[in-house]
């Protein structure tokens, strides 16, 4: 009788940086699979669909999203119950593998995480992002990455930590450093300044809510060795 295959986590994230978190935290012998999208919605299905052919037995998202609800501030740690695509669609994360994450990571979350094709940059859009769907923040993964675990039937999750906060507009110079592979470069954000030197404080403040973001996601992905608790 052949053993029963090991759990296997599927990661979707938009950034190299986000990937790594988890790469460090896992034992080498136990890496998950990773898919980058690059912050380029026409990569997001065909990222998550390889992690699905890869084998992948329970998909992530897994990253830094934006706030839509005032209260959050930099650094709030979002487990979401429910994703809600642009059309509406709604997705339930896998509830049995929250509760074992919230444990963990001592945080419980019951919210909703709205998923866009675009950047979501004014505070304008994102108060009415926030009206329409009542949702806490959003990202531009974890809707593609809910509807190919629903097709696959695999259970999913969404692991996410606050950069910028609803108040708050992400600079266009940040969004010039971001390459195919999904890794920041400095130069092209350094040019893109010279163009709109009045965008270097929101930068520095994006810049300081996403080192608090990460810090977040580093101390869950200690907390969980890496596998964010599946099959745990």
């Amino acid at each position: 009788m052949s053993a029963a295959p090991a759990n296997k986590l599927g990661v979707l994230c938009g950034l190299v940086a986000e990937a790594d978190i988890l790469r460090h935290a896992a034992p080498t012998h136990d890496q998950p699979l990773f898919a980058v999208t690059a912050a380029r919605p026409g990569n997001t299905r065909a990222c998550a669909e390889r992690l699905v052919a890869q084998g992948a037995t329970g998909i992530v998202s897994f990253g830094l999203a934006g706030a839509l609800d005032p209260r959050l501030a930099p650094g709030a740690l979002l487990l979401p119950a429910r994703v809600i695509g642009p059309d509406r669609t709604v997705y339930a994360t896998d509830a049995d593998w929250r509760r074992r994450l919230e444990a963990m990571a001592g945080a419980e979350s019951c919210s909703t995480l709205a998923g866009g094709d675009t950047v979501v940059a004014t505070a304008a859009d994102k108060a009415r992002l926030f009206q329409e769907t009542g949702a806490v923040a959003v990202d531009m993964e974890s809707h593609v990455a809910a509807s190919v675990a629903a097709a696959a039937k695999l259970p999913f999750l969404v692991v996410r930590a606050v950069a910028d906060p609803a108040t708050r507009a992400i600079p266009r110079a940040a969004m010039a450093g971001l390459d195919a592979e999904g890794r920041t470069l400095v130069l092209p954000v350094i040019l893109a300044l010279t163009k709109r030197p009045g965008e270097l404080p929101g930068l520095l403040r994006l810049a300081a809510d996403s080192r608090a973001g990460f810090e977040t996601l580093r101390r869950v992905a200690l907390a969980s060795l890496g596998g964010l608790a599946l099959g745990v």
